[in-house]
Formats: C-alpha cells, sequence, structure tokens
C-alpha cells in the first residue's frame, strides 16, 4: 500500500477503536427492555456512526430504511441500510441470532426488487455486540467480529471506504 493508504488505514483503525469504545459503553447502560428494541431504537445511529468511521457522511447519500420484498413472503420490509453494489446491512437487538438476520438480508435480495446489476458485494449483520461481515463472492470470507475488536478486523471493512485489501 502507499504511504497515503497506510495512514488512512491506520485513521480508520482509531475511528473503528473510539466507535467499539463509545457503543460498548452505550449497550453497557441499555437495561433489558433497551436492548431487547434495540434494533428499533438504535440501528440507524449504529450504522450512521460506523460509516462515519469511514469518511462516508450517510446524510448526503440515500442509504437507510429501503424497501424491498422478501422472496420467502412476497411482503415488503424494509433494508436498514443499502448501498447499491456495495453492501447490504440488517440490525437486529442485542443477542439476536445473526444467521437469522442474514438469511433475512438474503431474502430481501431473492425478492426481485433489487436489480441483479444492484446486489451488494458484501453483507453486514448485526446484534451491535457483533458484526458479521459475508462477502458475497465464491470463496469470500465470512467474518463475525466481536465489538470490541472491530478496529483489528479493518481490513475486511475497508470496503465501506471504497477501498479492498488484496
Amino acid at each position: 500500500m502507499a504511504d497515503q493508504d497506510f495512514s488512512s488505514r491506520g485513521t480508520f483503525r482509531d475511528k473503528l477503536a473510539k466507535f467499539s469504545v463509545q457503543w460498548r459503553e452505550k449497550i453497557d447502560s441499555w437495561d433489558s427492555a433497551q436492548r431487547g428494541h434495540s434494533e428499533s431504537s438504535h440501528a440507524q445511529t449504529f450504522w450512521s456512526e460506523l460509516l462515519r468511521c469511514f469518511d462516508i457522511i450517510p446524510e448526503r447519500i440515500n442509504l437507510f430504511e429501503k424497501d424491498a420484498v422478501r422472496a420467502s413472503t412476497g411482503r415488503t420490509g424494509s433494508i436498514d441500510v443499502f448501498q447499491s453494489g456495495v453492501f447490504l446491512g440488517e440490525a437486529k437487538s442485542v443477542g439476536k441470532d445473526l444467521d437469522a438476520a442474514y438469511e433475512q438480508a438474503l431474502d430481501y435480495l431473492r425478492g426481485g426488487s433489487i436489480a441483479q446489476h444492484e446486489w451488494p458485494k458484501f453483507v453486514i449483520v448485526t446484534d451491535f455486540e457483533r458484526v458479521r461481515v459475508v462477502q458475497q463472492v465464491p470463496d469470500g470470507f465470512d467474518i463475525t467480529i466481536p465489538l470490541d475488536e472491530l478496529a483489528d478486523h479493518v481490513d475486511q471493512l475497508i470496503f465501506l471506504a471504497g477501498r479492498e485489501v488484496v
């Protein structure tokens, strides 16, 4: 990597470390009711702050609450965050099943509302305490990262900044 890319990577890493600490403090302050409703109460803030770690200003692009049909039900739902051709993100409440969240994301993709040329290269699902990142290509990676270790996995998330690690 060039020096500029390396320093950007370090900056992203530092921002992710700060993000993790701040979100750990938030989560630890939630009572059981707040934990049970964390998806509806905190998802958009979580996604916005995660994207800011990679210098994305979410208010400048239409990313949140994309309507999409679920293949399994034929009903319309909302994808939490979607960047065409890049990623789809779904948040669930603390402690919820990330595999089920991932299947929901795929269900939206199979539903026909998202054109093939818009399909994301990555799917990210989270329960706020863990972040699962799946690269949607044959032999792509599938990793679940504890919130407290996000900064150690900047390379698996750097695609959010429009970069790829080879």
